[in-house]
């Protein structure tokens, strides 16, 4: 039942898999302790590209809400973080005995993926828009719809998101906050002057 406190057999195996978990030694290098590397099977491998595909496509489509990316793109991450955490807890319950991140923990931690994004979409639509949230989500479709998906700080102005040259710099530094892109370097013109650009994340992410 909701809010019923745990039995103390489960108490008790809990805090012996978190025991477990907390031996479980770390590879050695020169006598210091060093990360190892923890592969995947076969299996496993091809459904966790067809999960980065398919999370990716979502991320890149062109209807997708601004503010979501953010959250989106440190998913990749999470998604293999939550499915290593996933793999060894299953090894120590003795639920599995192989020695490489197997299909059931990457089928589990999608499972997760797909409910923490359900939460995801529902927090960010009922979130209350402050004046900067509103200003970012129509600076970044603005971008989007421009050659290179990409603009300066007086392009900014110039479109009149913002009047003065600190605004601008101050909305690119939100942009980037917020995950929606990046700043690029280019030298232009003859005097090969420095020019600086924001980016747009919206390229197709890689494995």
């Amino acid at each position: 039942a909701i809010g019923k406190a745990p039995s103390a057999e489960a108490e008790q195996e809990w805090s012996m898999t978190l025991s477990e978990l907390w031996d479980l030694e770390m590879g050695e290098y020169e006598g210091s302790p060093v990360a190892i590397d923890v592969k995947m099977t076969e299996e496993a491998e091809a459904e966790a590209r067809r999960w980065y595909a398919a999370h990716t496509e979502e991320r890149n489509r062109e209807n997708f809400m601004p503010g979501l990316i953010g959250p989106w793109s440190k998913m990749r991450a999470y998604f293999f973080r939550i499915a290593l955490v996933l793999y060894y807890l299953s090894k120590i319950q003795k639920e599995t005995k192989e020695t490489k991140v197997d299909l059931l923990a990457i089928k589990r931690a999608s499972i997760l993926m797909d409910y923490f994004k359900s939460h995801a979409r529902t927090v960010y639509t009922r979130l209350y828009h402050r004046k900067d949230d509103r200003l970012a989500e129509r600076a970044i479709t603005w971008v989007k719809e421009r050659e290179g998906r990409r603009c300066t700080a007086r392009d900014l102005m110039r479109a009149s998101f913002v009047k003065k040259a600190s605004e601008a710099a101050d909305l690119i530094k939100d942009l980037v906050d917020r995950g929606w892109g990046k700043v690029e370097k280019e030298e232009v013109g003859p005097n090969k002057q420095e020019v600086r650009y924001f980016v747009f994340r919206g390229g197709e992410l890689e494995f």
